[in-house]
């Protein structure tokens, strides 16, 4: 087998022992489970955001929860360096 490496602009055929056949074989397998981890990841991620519900808030549950953030920051204010 041979490995062709691009170097600059010019294609470069080196043969590779058996040794290094496999240990390449065996690093592009784990790159491989790796891509495909992250593939699984992503779409348990996709289906989980697909099932949340995606209703904007009402009005009222809006004022709740901007009332809620304001006075969390009213009581951090005085803490927050820069800002009292």
């Amino acid at each position: 087998m041979h490995l062709t490496l691009k170097v600059c602009c010019h294609q470069v055929d080196q043969p590779l022992c058996l040794e290094c056949m496999r240990a390449l074989s065996e690093e592009l397998d784990k790159q491989m489970d790796d891509v495909n981890n992250d593939i699984k990841a992503y779409q348990s991620c996709l289906n989980q955001l697909e099932k949340k519900s995606t209703e904007a808030l009402s009005e009222e549950e809006f004022a709740k929860e901007k009332s809620k953030v304001c006075k969390v920051f009213l009581f951090l204010h005085p803490l927050l360096p820069g800002w009292a």
